[in-house]
């Protein structure tokens, strides 16, 4: 078996203690949460328990979130409901997140283990506004700190 799939005895598989499970079903500071997430994370890679992912992988996601996000503020006043045909572009963005994991072992580590359920916190958005800008806001937290923090991870 190679090395890549092999299971590290010291790698935690689990979130740490004390760490929230986020599946978009209750609130959450999409900030704190996606800081915590990279700080994990450096802290991992730096000790060698674990792989890094980079951040290419989850811009393939942003540039959907994005899109959906202006439609959003655009129809800002408009309902608190997020239009059908914006449902289906947002549950598209779970299959590219989930493509994504697949092809890069670190992506799916961090964003299934480690107390964030990425591809949950996609789903359980529905068609609440509020939730899709919670999301949308800690996808870009993580790539913000995974960017500050990306000299570290070399």
């Amino acid at each position: 078996m190679s090395e890549r799939y092999q299971k590290r005895e010291n790698a935690p598989t689990q979130a740490p203690q004390g760490t929230p499970s986020i599946d978009g079903k209750t609130s959450y500071d999409p900030v704190e949460v996606g800081k915590a997430l990279v700080d994990r994370m450096v802290e991992a890679v730096n000790t060698g328990s674990r792989k890094k992912f980079t951040t290419s992988q989850l811009r393939k996601v942003l540039s959907t979130a994005v899109v959906v996000n202006n439609r959003l503020l655009r129809e800002a006043g408009q309902s608190d409901k997020i239009p059908a045909e914006l449902i289906d572009e947002i549950q598209y963005m779970r299959l590219k997140l989930v493509y994504q994991m697949g092809r890069e072992e670190g992506l799916k580590f961090w964003l299934t283990n480690q107390g964030i359920d990425m591809a949950a916190v996609i789903q359980n958005i529905h068609s609440d506004k509020s939730a899709f800008f919670r999301f949308y806001r800690l996808l870009e937290s993580i790539i913000a700190y995974h960017k500050y923090h990306e000299a570290t991870l070399k």
